[in-house]
């Protein structure tokens, strides 16, 4: 994972998944928090592109956030990556590379998530119906599931 590769958008939702997890006692900062950051960016092109294809982007905010709820609370202690979302940045850094684009970009994070989702890791339902309609439009890797 190699941070200079970052866009600027991609560093704000790591930021804001960060913030996610903190705000609700979560000590592991995963998947449901990337994704939370995702959907609620201002602006975000992934809300947009969620819209267009129309989907409920309130409803899955909705449901990521129930999930987030379900997370384990810690108070103290150092905060950490877990293993999916480190996957899931790795598979967008391999979209990219395939796409051809030198930066790892919010788009890619968000087909990264979609990874997870094709490979039945533990993710929001709507998520998965996201993902095979994106996955018909764009090769998504599957990630293993070893998590």
């Amino acid at each position: 994972m190699d941070m200079r590769k970052f866009t600027e958008k991609t560093t704000l939702a790591l930021q804001a998944a960060r913030v996610a997890a903190q705000e609700r006692g979560n000590q592991e900062i995963g998947q449901f928090h990337l994704l939370y950051a995702l959907l609620t960016a201002e602006e975000g092109l992934i809300s947009e592109l969620l819209q267009k294809m129309q989907k409920d982007v309130a409803a899955l905010t909705g449901e990521t956030e129930r999930e987030m709820e379900k997370l384990p609370k810690v108070r103290g202690g150092e905060e950490y990556i877990s293993r999916s979302l480190a996957a899931a940045i790795e598979a967008g850094e391999e979209q990219a590379k395939k796409m051809g684009d030198s930066y790892l970009s919010v788009e890619h994070l968000f087909f990264g998530l979609l990874g997870l989702a094709l490979s039945k890791i533990r993710l929001c339902k709507n998520l998965r119906k996201c993902a095979v309609v994106v996955g018909w439009i764009v090769k998504i890797p599957k990630i293993p599931t070893t998590y």
